[in-house]
C-alpha cells in the first residue's frame, strides 16, 4: 500500500529519471487553485437505450448549471450498468456513450443546440448477452473552457444499436440508481491536450499488430513541460479499438499504460497507470478503455513527457485503432494543478475474489477536511477461467479492511469470461464531504455473488486525490 510517503518515492524516481533536464530551484511554487462548483447526480428512474434502429442519443443524467469564467477546467466522472433482455436469436448489441458539455441539459451532441464540446469523446462495446450479462460503461474526461458562460451543463449521453448480424431485440436499460454523472469546476488548472498519434502504424488506417512479445507503441504524446515544484500531475486517456466480427472468439487483448518519460517517442518511464491488458476480442468488436492516473512532484521537473503506450497480444487479425485521423474516439490531456493530497494503493489484497465481499484495493488512514473534493479512481484486471458473475463497488470505511460504510460508487455487476482471456473493471467517482472526517479509508470492495473463482492480476490500482 503506498500513502503520502510512496507518493514522495514516486515522484522521486521520476525526478531522477529526469535529473539532467533541469535545475529545480528554477522553477515557482504554483498557485492555489481552487474548487468552485461541484455536482454528483445519480438517476431516479430506468433509463432506456433505442436499439432499433439506433443511434438515437439519449441524455441519461445531467449535472449543472454551472457558471464558468474562460480558463476553467471541467472535470467529470461518469458510469452506468445496462441490462438487456437478449436471448440467444439477439445475442449483441452495441452500446455507446460519451461526456457532453453544453448550454442546454439536453443536448446531445455536435448537432444540438447549445454545444460547447466533448469531455469524454463518443466510443463504444458490443454487449454480449451469453459472456457478459450486462455491460458496464465508465468514463471520465476534461474540458478547459475558452470562454465565460453563464449557464453550463454536462451531460451523460447513451445510444446503442443491434449488431446488423443479429435479429433486432429489446432496447437496452439502465436501472434507476444505476447511472451517474459527477461534474467539478476547478480554477487556476493548466490543461494541455494532444490528438496526434505517434509511432501508432498505418496504412489505410492505423492498427496495432498482433504480437507474441511486448511490442509497444506510443499512441499520444505530450510535452515538454516544465512541472513546478508542489504540482500534482493528472493524465486522462482513452483509447477505442476495434477487431472484426467474423473471426470468432480469438484471444486478442489490447495492452496500455501511462508513464512520464523523456521524449515523445520512449515507452518506458514512470507509471501513472500500471500496465494493463484487457480483452479486445470480436465478441465485444468494439473495446474502449479510459481511465485516469497521477503523479505528484514535490520537486520541479524540466522537460518532462507524458506518454501513452499501448500493444497487443494475441491471435487473429491485428487491433484496428480508431480512427484514421485520431480525432474521434480517443482521447489524452494533461492536467497540471497545485498539490493537496495524493495517496496511491498498488497492491493487491486478495489473488482471488470469491463470494465473499472482500477488499482488493485500500489507501488510508486519511483525514478529510469539511468541503473537501476528494477524487477516487480505479484499475484492476482478471483472468477468468469460467464464466462468473462480479460485482465491484467502492466504500469509504473506518478500517482497511471494511467492506461496507459510505459508498462513493455502488455495487456494478457484469459477467466475465474466458473467451476474453484477460478482463478488467475500470472505475473513476468523487465525492465531497459536508463534515469533517478522521481516520478514513477509502476500498475497492469485489465479490462473485452467484459463487466461483476469479484470478485478479497484479496490474491494477487505487488512487485518491484531494482537489
Amino acid at each position: 500500500m503506498y500513502h503520502i510517503a510512496k507518493a514522495f518515492t514516486l515522484a522521486t524516481a521520476a525526478r531522477k529519471t529526469l535529473a539532467l533536464c533541469g535545475i529545480a530551484a528554477l522553477f515557482a511554487v504554483p498557485s492555489q487553485a481552487s474548487v468552485v462548483a461541484y455536482q454528483k447526480v445519480v438517476t431516479t428512474t430506468d433509463k432506456s437505450i433505442n436499439e432499433n434502429p439506433g443511434y438515437q442519443k439519449v441524455v441519461i443524467c445531467s449535472a449543472g448549471p454551472f457558471t464558468v469564467q474562460s480558463g476553467d477546467l471541467l472535470t467529470a466522472h461518469a458510469q452506468a450498468e445496462v441490462t438487456w433482455a437478449g436471448s440467444a436469436g439477439t445475442d449483441r448489441i452495441m452500446i455507446g456513450c460519451g461526456i457532453v458539455v453544453a448550454t442546454s441539459a439536453t443536448a446531445v451532441d455536435s448537432a444540438s443546440a447549445g454545444y460547447i464540446g466533448m469531455v469524454s469523446k463518443f466510443s463504444g462495446n458490443n454487449l454480449c448477452k451469453a459472456k457478459e450479462g450486462a455491460e458496464v460503461a465508465t468514463r471520465t474526461g476534461s474540458y478547459q473552457f475558452g470562454a465565460a458562460y453563464s449557464t453550463v451543463y454536462v451531460n451523460w449521453v447513451h445510444y446503442g444499436q443491434t449488431v446488423p448480424q443479429y435479429t433486432a431485440g429489446p432496447d437496452g436499460i439502465i436501472p434507476a440508481g444505476y447511472a451517474e454523472i459527477v461534474a467539478a469546476i476547478e480554477r487556476g488548472v493548466s490543461r494541455y491536450a494532444t490528438s496526434t498519434y505517434r509511432q501508432i502504424p498505418y496504412d489505410t488506417e492505423h492498427y496495432l499488430p498482433i504480437a507474441t512479445t511486448f511490442t509497444p507503441y506510443v499512441q499520444y504524446s505530450y510535452g515538454p513541460l516544465n512541472i513546478p515544484a508542489g504540482s500534482m500531475v493528472d493524465v486522462r486517456f482513452q483509447v477505442q479499438g476495434s477487431t472484426p466480427t467474423n473471426q470468432g472468439t480469438i484471444t486478442q487483448r489490447l495492452g496500455r499504460k501511462v508513464i512520464q518519460t523523456t521524449s515523445t517517442t520512449s515507452t518506458s518511464g514512470t507509471m501513472l497507470n500500471l500496465a494493463i491488458q484487457g480483452g479486445a476480442t470480436s465478441l465485444e468488436h468494439h473495446a474502449a478503455f479510459g481511465s485516469g492516473g497521477g503523479l505528484y512532484f514535490p520537486s520541479a521537473v524540466s522537460n518532462a513527457y507524458f506518454n501513452s503506450v499501448l500493444w497487443a497480444y494475441g491471435s487473429g487479425t491485428r487491433i484496428k485503432i480508431d480512427t484514421e485521423n485520431s480525432t474521434l474516439y480517443g482521447g489524452f490531456a494533461v492536467e497540471v494543478r497545485p498539490y493537496v493530497g495524493y495517496w496511491i494503493d498498488t497492491t493487491r489484497n486478495i489473488t482471488a475474489a470469491d463470494s465473499t465481499q472482500r477488499v482488493l484495493y485500500s489507501v488510508g488512514p486519511i483525514n478529510i477536511p469539511a468541503n473537501q473534493l476528494v477524487e477516487v479512481r480505479y484499475q484492476s484486471a482478471y483472468n477468468p477461467t469460467a464464466n462468473v458473475a462480479f460485482n465491484s463497488k467502492i466504500v469509504r470505511a473506518t478500517t482497511a479492511t471494511g467492506t461496507t460504510g459510505t459508498e462513493i460508487q455502488r455495487p456494478l455487476w457484469r459477467k466475465f469470461d474466458p473467451s476474453y482471456t484477460y478482463t478488467n473493471a475500470i472505475h473513476s467517482t468523487a465525492e465531497r464531504p459536508a463534515s469533517a472526517q478522521t481516520g478514513q479509508y477509502y476500498n475497492v470492495v469485489v465479490s462473485l455473488p452467484s459463487g466461483g473463482t476469479l484470478p485478479v492480476m497484479d496490474w491494477g490500482q487505487l488512487e485518491v486525490v484531494f482537489r
